[in-house]
């Protein structure tokens, strides 16, 4: 019961930020609806559109990007992404007062040219997770930004992702889709 109470505050909390944001996510996923295609049985490509913001920055003493897909993410550069305590430094750059509503943070490692490990923290998760497409685009526009690439490939914990920016600065994410889980909760 608890749990449930909890699941009610946070959703009162935040439902006035949905509805003030409700036009900016409608506008942002009708941009993001051309362009899109199946690749394979499970494979898909998508249009996840243009950059809204970037600049290179430091936050909370950490040198790195800001990059806002329609969401924010800062992402860090690092020599060895394992040994990095996600939870922590991320929770700390996710509250960092140079982020007004918060922002996502991304850990990334180059493996080549092209090639990058990532972890990310989420906020709303307050964790890390497996995944998170919007900061492996992020992360993806950042390194093109910095050394002109247009063609990545991203291992994130949940699996591998493809990235490709065009000429029009558009950024086009391939990958699995797969099922993961259901659940049903009672309010």
């Amino acid at each position: 019961m608890a749990g449930i109470k909890e699941v009610k505050i946070i959703n009162e909390r935040n439902n006035e930020k949905a509805k003030n944001n409700e036009n900016e996510r409608t506008n942002e996923s009708n941009e993001r609806k051309g362009n899109n295609e199946r690749k394979g049985k499970r494979k898909f490509k998508v249009n996840m559109g243009k950059i809204k913001e970037f600049k290179e920055m430091n936050a909370c003493n950490f040198p790195g990007f800001y990059v806002n897909v329609g969401n924010p993410h800062f992402i860090m550069k690092w020599n060895d992404v394992e040994i990095v305590n996600v939870k922590e430094i991320g929770k700390a750059i996710r509250y960092c007062n140079q982020f007004k509503n918060g922002t996502n943070a991304h850990f990334i490692q180059k493996i080549k040219n092209n090639e990058y490990k990532i972890r990310s923290y989420e906020r709303g998760v307050e964790d890390e997770t497996l995944a998170c497409g919007t900061g492996i685009c992020s992360s993806a526009y950042a390194m093109f930004k910095k050394f002109n690439e247009r063609k990545f490939l991203f291992h994130a914990r949940g699996g591998d992702v493809k990235i490709d920016i065009n000429e029009n600065e558009e950024i086009f994410m391939t990958g699995d889709a797969s099922y993961i889980f259901e659940g049903n909760i009672e309010i």
